[in-house]
């Protein structure tokens, strides 16, 4: 089977979110890629997004075109979530190792308190390690509760007791020995504990059979997670989500260390700020890489823990543009200063599919985006052969930079690259985004078929649904789409993501086309509109 490539636009609102996937369904090879998060109330829309597209695999790259609190926040609420459960899970699993080994409810709940204590103690396996022999002893303590407790906290309590007198115990050897400490902060740890431990016993009684086990852990982890999250709800949106681990192993690409906020670094590296205390994730195995390193090269395959060159005729995405400076070829890259912010540090990525060519630059300057197009049609992109490809005539789409801003969009770009199609991705915002300027560009260029936005909050010429749902928003001489329902967000919103799909045998030769599926108001299902380039 041939390959095939989508492009998703995520309405995130006043923010940005897309996620590539190319996949070769006859030898099930993939490789996907998000850029950006939008802010960190998204975190949850953008993760149950990109398990839609991704059929649930892990993620393979994630992009932070530049540190805008729309751009990066949600990522950084991804990553802390993923942290969370990578916590969570090595807590529940410790948890259900003792916890079984009971025989009534209140041994259940004392073994599995004193699982989770030990398991905060460091006594969990990570890295390959396997438990050490002190879980036999947390075990044998756990079971020495007082004959007269029959309250589930008073068992907890006993077993976190008896899981602290073993520690206490140990030689200072044995203790070296283990793995990092999961110290969860100032009174969360016995709260946490306490519920791991009542938890195992409900798991114990509602799920039967070994055939269960993850069951029985998903069970504790939820318990725990609800705990976690009230220590880190500056992150995530207010409703918890498991991340199932899936950003465990993800490749990071981003703009180095220049204005890097302090909490996404350390979300990076597995760390949590939980209160007074910062916990290490266990088994955390992120990649970082700064893009300015990578300017010219192709990065959806060739970067990372897993980069290998990419098979022929799969899609692939290049670095054009980084930290102000712009990929020129056998040249040096050139440095562009437009302001001084930092959209112009804004990464630009090109999306290459044979003849097909996609650009996003996250809220990149239209000086730099004109760069880009120069680079692309004077020296074409390179190939894993030394050489570059053909020169391109056209990009097939683009993503508007800066939510369409009039500083990101220039005539310049449209006229010499004769994108097909545009996208923005833009909400409710005090810069009252799309800008009326970049509007009437898009609308009159000769070879834009479409433009669509994820909403228009803003009453715009050429968009008939800017201020309300219209019925000629289809009309023939109309090239604007707003997807979704372009109303204030309810728990009925028809979202407005955008996904562009083209395949193999679409993507060169004569007959090129792709698809572009969308919803809009009043309207049974899905939109598609074909369009050739």
């Amino acid at each position: 089977m041939p390959w095939k490539l989508d492009i998703c636009t995520i309405d995130v609102g006043q923010g940005e979110s897309s996620i590539i996937h190319a996949y070769n369904s006859s030898d099930e090879t993939r490789r996907s890629m998000l850029i950006d998060g939008g802010k960190s109330n998204c975190a949850r829309r953008v993760h149950e997004k990109i398990q839609e597209v991704l059929d649930n695999e892990p993620l393979d790259h994630m992009v932070v075109s530049h540190y805008d609190a729309d751009h990066h926040e949600g990522v950084l609420a991804l990553l802390v979530a993923d942290n969370l459960h990578r916590i969570a899970d090595t807590i529940a699993r410790a948890t259900l190792l003792c916890a079984e080994t009971g025989r009534v409810r209140m041994e259940h709940i004392a073994a599995g308190a004193s699982g989770a204590m030990g398991a905060c103690r460091g006594i969990y396996p990570a890295n390959g390690k396997k438990f050490s022999d002190i879980v036999e002893l947390l075990m044998e303590e756990a079971f020495l509760i007082p004959e007269n407790v029959i309250v589930d906290k008073e068992a907890a309590e006993a077993g976190r007791a008896a899981a602290e007198d073993v520690y206490a115990g140990l030689s200072r050897a044995s203790i070296n020995n283990l793995n990092p400490q999961l110290n969860l902060g100032r009174g969360r740890t016995s709260a946490v504990v306490d519920a791991a431990g009542i938890a195992a016993a409900d798991a114990i009684a509602g799920y039967g059979g070994k055939e269960m086990r993850e069951a029985r852990v998903g069970l504790i982890r939820t318990n725990i997670l609800g705990r976690l999250y009230k220590g880190v709800k500056q992150f995530c949106d207010a409703a918890q989500f498991d991340t199932d681990g899936n950003y465990a192993n993800t490749h990071v690409i981003d703009t180095g260390p220049t204005g890097q906020p302090q909490k996404y670094v350390m979300a990076v590296e597995g760390k949590v700020q939980l209160g007074d205390a910062t916990v290490q994730a266990p088994d955390i195995n992120r990649r970082r890489t700064a893009a300015l390193g990578r300017l010219g090269t192709e990065v959806l395959w060739n970067a990372g823990p897993t980069a290998k060159t990419a098979p022929e005729d799969a899609p692939a995405v290049f670095i054009l543009a980084a930290s102000q400076y712009v990929w020129q070829g056998p040249r040096k890259p050139k440095h562009f200063d437009y302001s001084f912010d930092r959209n112009e540090t804004s990464v630009g990525l090109v999306v290459r599919f044979n003849d097909f060519l996609h650009y996003a630059g996250g809220d990149l300057p239209s000086e730099g985006a004109d760069l880009v197009a120069t680079a692309l049609q004077e020296h074409g992109l390179p190939n894993s052969a030394g050489g570059t490809y053909k020169i391109p005539h056209r990009i097939a789409s683009f993503k508007c930079g800066h939510h369409g801003s009039k500083t990101s969009t220039s005539g310049d770009f449209l006229s010499s690259m004769s994108p097909a199609v545009a996208f923005i991705s833009c909400g409710e915002h005090g810069y009252q985004h799309p800008d009326q300027p970049v509007v009437d560009l898009l609308d009159g260029c000769y070879s834009i078929e479409r433009f669509y936005l994820t909403n228009c909050r803003y009453k715009r010429d050429h968009i008939p649904t800017s201020s309300k749902w219209v019925a000629n928003q289809f009309a023939a001489q109309n090239k604007s789409r707003v997807c979704g329902d372009n109303r204030i967000k309810s728990a009925h919103t028809k979202w407005g993501d955008i996904v562009l799909t083209i395949g193999q045998d679409r993507s060169s030769g004569k007959r090129r086309w792709f698809e572009v599926v969308y919803r809009v108001p009043n309207h049974p299902g899905q939109k598609t509109d074909r369009i050739s380039f």
